[in-house]
């Protein structure tokens, strides 16, 4: 019951963020394409390759680790999120305006507890 009350607050703000994707989605008729997960999916298979110290990988190399990344349930879903995340994003930062301000350690503390 500990660990419960402990990850409360991370599970509401994952809820949080779920809502608000999917109302902007649906509100924005944003739609994640093939072509947008096979782009993220090459971005995350050049990234792998470039770890091991292959950062020159033949393109039709990076197209079919692309496909198998895509097939794979946990990483299909997973690049599925993040694509759909960042359309969503980029969204919200094209009608928001963000204004700086400078605050201190103990109001950023307070903020964000």
């Amino acid at each position: 019951m500990e660990e419960i009350e402990k990850d409360f607050h991370l599970f509401a703000q994952d809820f949080r963020w779920q809502m608000i994707r999917e109302s902007v989605k649906k509100d924005q008729s944003i739609e994640v394409k093939r072509e947008d997960l096979v782009n993220h999916a090459k971005k995350v298979a050049a990234y792998q390759f470039a770890m091991y110290g292959l950062p020159n990988v033949p393109e039709q190399q990076l197209n079919q680790y692309a496909e198998s990344l895509l097939a794979n349930e946990k990483e299909g879903r997973r690049i599925y999120e993040k694509v759909e995340d960042d359309l969503v994003l980029d969204y919200v930062r094209s009608v928001v305006t963000l204004e700086s301000k400078p605050i201190s350690i103990d109001e950023l503390h307070k903020l964000t507890n």
